[in-house]
């Protein structure tokens, strides 16, 4: 598998099921992505979730008809072979799905999310006990790091007219700074340009 991040934007995702996997599917496109979730029963956690909620049988018959319009198909009811005939219709107008019950063409990661940095876990669905690993070793570090991200955007646009070399180094320097990291963390964002500028070819 390749990994990618997609702009979700006006696209629409049809989860199927009603249950604690399909609300974290939910959860997780809501923010961006016109999400509609069809089941017969719904937990209580979707109501705190920005998407809209079919309570409705799901006939496999009308599975073309459901998936017709939808860009990411998630099947993820208890009935394996429901799933199966809905990843098949979704599969033959061309949809994306995300398989819950077995590994599939489409994975959504473990994520670490700030402001400026994601970053994604996958095992390909060997191990996702290993992801979930991973992503608690390394939030807080990828928390401290964030604004980092703006600080180099925010000095990137004064240095357009130095020499590349001199550019990178300055850039580098700014980074590996632990003053400057920990003035960021501490929200002093003044500290941290002041730091910044000591290093300014």
């Amino acid at each position: 598998m390749i990994p990618l991040f997609h702009d979700f934007d006006g696209k629409q995702v049809l989860i199927f099921g009603g249950g604690l996997v399909a609300a974290r599917k939910a959860a997780l496109f809501a923010p961006e992505a016109d999400v509609i979730v069809r089941s017969r029963e719904f937990i209580d956690r979707f109501s705190k979730i920005d998407c809209r909620c079919i309570r409705t049988d799901i006939d496999p018959d009308l599975a073309a008809q459901y998936v017709d319009s939808a860009f990411l198909v998630i099947p993820a009811t208890d009935d394996q072979p429901l799933n199966d005939r809905l990843a098949e219709a979704a599969n033959a107008v061309g949809a994306l799905v995300n398989r819950v019950d077995e590994i599939g063409e489409t994975v959504t990661p473990s994520v670490i999310s700030g402001d400026h940095v994601t970053v994604g876990f996958s095992t390909g669905g060997a191990s996702p006990a290993v992801s979930k690993y991973l992503r608690r070793r390394l939030e807080d570090e990828i928390e401290a790091i964030d604004p980092m991200v703006a600080l180099q955007s925010e000095l990137r646009e004064t240095v357009g007219n130095v020499p590349e070399s001199e550019r990178r180094a300055f850039l580098w320097a700014v980074l590996e700074d632990d003053r400057i990291r920990s003035a960021l963390r501490d929200g002093d964002w003044d500290r941290a340009r002041t730091l910044a500028e000591a290093h300014r070819p």
